[in-house]
């Protein structure tokens, strides 16, 4: 998982360009801070990805699996009925870039 908007919980939501306005996101004001769900998790997860690679290019796609799901925090240990580390609601947690890439660095 990876940080992203939610109204409901009041979180942090993630700011990006606003590609809708006339001047695509390279002026002031032009940007959203509306972005979330999976459209903004997953670039993010895959920037994590793309950084565990550029920190040991030699591991195969399991293995950045491996170092992504490994280093992951678990979000609400108590309620989110994790079972071998995996959770329903919240897979196996909010991605760590520090922690996969010193993972990587490791292995």
């Amino acid at each position: 998982m990876a940080p992203s908007s939610d109204d409901n919980l009041r979180r942090q939501r993630i700011t990006t360009t606003d590609v809708n306005l006339r001047s695509k996101g390279y002026s002031r004001g032009a940007y959203s801070d509306n972005f979330g769900g999976t459209s903004a998790a997953t670039p993010l997860v895959a920037g994590v990805a793309a950084l565990v690679l550029s920190a040991n290019p030699s591991l195969e796609w399991n293995e950045v699996r491996d170092v992504l799901t490994s280093t992951a925090h678990k979000i609400d240990r108590a309620r989110g009925q994790y079972t071998r580390g995996y959770s329903l609601q919240y897979g196996y947690g909010r991605v760590d870039a520090e922690a996969a890439v010193l993972a990587a660095q490791r292995r």
